[in-house]
C-alpha cells in the first residue's frame, strides 16, 4: 500500500483506530466458550457505529466481518513408568 498524501495518510489512521477499538472490544470478551461468531458480532457492531466496512468482505467476500483464528494449545503428554 502507498500513501501519497496527507488525507490518504489520516483515512489510514482512522481505520487503524477503528480496528483497534474492534480489537480491544473482540479481546474483552475473549473467554473459554465464547464462539467466534459471537466475537464477530462484537467487531461488527464496532465497525457498524463507525461506518466502516470489513475489508476481507469487501475483498474476496469473506463471510465475517474480521478474520478470527482460534489457537489451541495440545496438552502436554506425561509419560510414566
Amino acid at each position: 500500500m502507498s500513501i501519497e498524501t496527507l488525507e490518504e495518510l489520516e483515512a489510514l489512521k482512522a481505520a487503524g483506530r477503528v480496528v483497534a477499538e474492534a480489537i480491544r472490544a473482540m479481546r474483552s470478551h475473549t473467554r473459554p466458550g465464547v464462539s467466534t461468531g459471537e466475537l464477530d458480532a462484537i467487531g461488527a457492531r464496532v465497525f457498524a457505529r463507525a461506518g466502516a466496512r470489513s475489508g476481507p468482505q469487501l475483498g474476496y467476500g469473506f463471510p465475517g466481518t474480521p478474520c478470527i483464528s482460534v489457537i489451541t494449545r495440545d496438552a502436554p503428554i506425561i509419560l510414566t513408568a
